[in-house]
Order: C-alpha cells, then sequence, then structure tokens
C-alpha cells in the first residue's frame, strides 16, 4: 500500500552522529531531575507507606495516559486513508521502520487500570469508595487534557514519534525494569485478592504494563527487545532530514517537561485525595493513611520540596498550593 520511501532531500543530509547521542547529550539533566522525583516517591506507593495500591494506582493512570496517546496518534497515520498515506510516504515509512512488535503498552494499561480500580473500590467502605471515584475521574480527565496534543503532534507531524518513543520506550527498558522490581516487593496479597495468591509463579497481573512478553527465562528484562528497538530507531533515523533531528530532540526535552509536570501534578491530586477522603468520611487526618509517609507528615509535607529545582527549571511557582481546598 505504500511505495517506496524518498530518503533524506539531498539538500539537507543527515549528521553522521547518533540521534540517540544527540538525545542523551540534550536531556541529560532533565532525565537526571525526573529520575530524582519518581525516585523519591516511589515508596510512598509501597508498604509501609500505603496499606494499598491507590497511590499507584492515580500515578499509572497519569503517566501511562503518555502511551496511550503516542500510540494512538501512530495508529491513525498508519490507518490514514490510501490518498493521505501517498502524500506522506516517507513519514509513513519512519513510523513503519520504528515499529516493533511486542512494544504496546495501551491494552495492558487499560487492563492494570480496570482491574486495580474494581480491586479498590470493592474494598473500601461507601464514603472511601466515592472519594476514589472522585479522584480517578479527575486524573482520567486532567491526564487526557495534558497528553492529548501528543496525538494530535504525531498525525500532523509524524516523525516527531520518534522523541516519544526513545523517551517511553527506553524509560520502560531501564528505570521500568528496577520500578518493576520494587512494585513486586510487597507481595501478592498487595496487589491481588485473596482467592488468587497461589498461581505457581511471581508474575503479578495487576502490573503487566511493566512486562514485555519477549520477556524469558534466558532473557528475564527482555533485552533482545530493547536491543531490537534501538535498531529500529537508528534505522528511522536514517529517513530524517537533520532540521528534522533537530526537531526530534527539542520534542524529547518537552516530553521530560512534561513528565516533571506530571509529579508535580500528581503531588496535588495525593493532596486533594487527603482532603476528600476526609471530607466524605469525616476521618481526621491521622487517620487517613493512603498515602501517609511512615514519619507521620501528609504528602505535601514530604514531597513538596523534592523537586524544587525542577519547579524552579520549569518556571513552576511552588510557592502556591498545588491544589484548592476540597469543599464537597
Amino acid at each position: 500500500m505504500v511505495g517506496r520511501a524518498a530518503g533524506p532531500r539531498a539538500d539537507s543530509p543527515p549528521s553522521t552522529s547518533s540521534l540517540q547521542s544527540s538525545l542523551h547529550g540534550a536531556t541529560r539533566t532533565l532525565h537526571n531531575q525526573l529520575n530524582v522525583g519518581i525516585l523519591n516517591r516511589l515508596p510512598q506507593c509501597l508498604p509501609p507507606n500505603a496499606p494499598d495500591p491507590t497511590v499507584y494506582h492515580l500515578g499509572i493512570i497519569t503517566y501511562g495516559q503518555i502511551f496511550v496517546a503516542l500510540e494512538k496518534g501512530i495508529d491513525r497515520v498508519l490507518s490514514e486513508p490510501l490518498q493521505e498515506l501517498e502524500a506522506r510516504t516517507r513519514q509513513v515509512r519512519i513510523l513503519e521502520t520504528l515499529h516493533t512488535t511486542g512494544l504496546a503498552r495501551t491494552q495492558k494499561l487499560k487492563h492494570d487500570t480496570n482491574l486495580l480500580s474494581s480491586r479498590l473500590l470493592s474494598h473500601k467502605d461507601l464514603s472511601s469508595a466515592d472519594a476514589l471515584r472522585q479522584t480517578e475521574d479527575k486524573v482520567r480527565a486532567d491526564a487526557d487534557a495534558r497528553t492529548r496534543h501528543i496525538t494530535e503532534r504525531v498525525q500532523q507531524t509524524p516523525y516527531l514519534a520518534l522523541a516519544y518513543a526513545w523517551t517511553m520506550y527506553l524509560a520502560l527498558f531501564n528505570g521500568g525494569r528496577h520500578i518493576h522490581r520494587a512494585l513486586k516487593r510487597p507481595g501478592r496479597a498487595f496487589w491481588l485478592a485473596e482467592d488468587e495468591q497461589d498461581t505457581g509463579n511471581d508474575k503479578i497481573d495487576a502490573l503487566s504494563f511493566w512486562h514485555f512478553e519477549a520477556a524469558s527465562e534466558e532473557d528475564p528484562d527482555a533485552d533482545q527487545l530493547k536491543l531490537e528497538f534501538k535498531r529500529s530507531f537508528d534505522e528511522a533515523c536514517q529517513l530524517l532530514t537533520e532540521a528534522e533531528r533537530e526537531e526530534v530532540v527539542k520534542e524529547a526535552e518537552s516530553i521530560f517537561e512534561l513528565c516533571m509536570e506530571l509529579v508535580l501534578f500528581l503531588d496535588g491530586v495525593m493532596v486533594e485525595y487527603e482532603q476528600r477522603t476526609r471530607s466524605v468520611t469525616g476521618k481526621t487526618e491521622d487517620q487517613v493513611k493512603p498515602s501517609r509517609v511512615s514519619t507521620g507528615g501528609t504528602w505535601y509535607d514530604t514531597m513538596s520540596s523534592a523537586l524544587a529545582p525542577v519547579g524552579k527549571f520549569l518556571g513552576l511557582d511552588q510557592t502556591r498550593p498545588l491544589v484548592q481546598e476540597v469543599k464537597d
């Protein structure tokens, strides 16, 4: 259906240096700051700081939406009418070359979030369940609003999908594997219903987002899939002009900035969730534990200064409250 793709324009030859090296260099500082923010918050998702997966659930809804928006944009481009495909042959070829079977996360994300939502709601009393539903709705709506432009960007300029793929999929292969191990440590009881705990393996069904089907006993981290993706990425990059390579690098920088903004957004979500839970249940602050740290402080008390350098870098005013007081 798609004809042979034209190579890079002769008047704008691509650089001989690796685009992956350029991306690493341009995003190194942002990447390090984001890692600090995420690693500082990861313990708050797990025991003893969290009695259930509520914090993780709200977080994966938010970050997962980036993958959903990216994959939706790619699917829309590749399913365009024939005349549209022919008009953008080279850019479509870039997406086809980038494609690596087994990377897509959308269906796994939907599976995990639906499963966790069902389990959490069934284990909470009516008032607490209502607070969770309200917070879920807010998070889903806000995450969609913050990431909708990704689908639009990929549809309008397909080669920018390279920036999102490199940033998000490699994050799963690198830091993601360590996060996955940390999430599994509390054991199946933290994630699963009691009658589903004895299955004879350590695969936790609520964490399928982090699992690649290509993983095996010989290759538990799916390193071969990672190498295949990087080869496909490099091959796709050969179809870019120099100007397009620069656009991809700039887009990658904006993705890291978006991710750091989402970290701060989730801080606000957890403050609001604690307030809403107290409002609908009548519980005191000391009785609301879903996002309480072991020292007894609130989520905001513990986390508000963790990303101060990031907030300053992004021009965000961290002196004002991240959320308004919940009245309902």
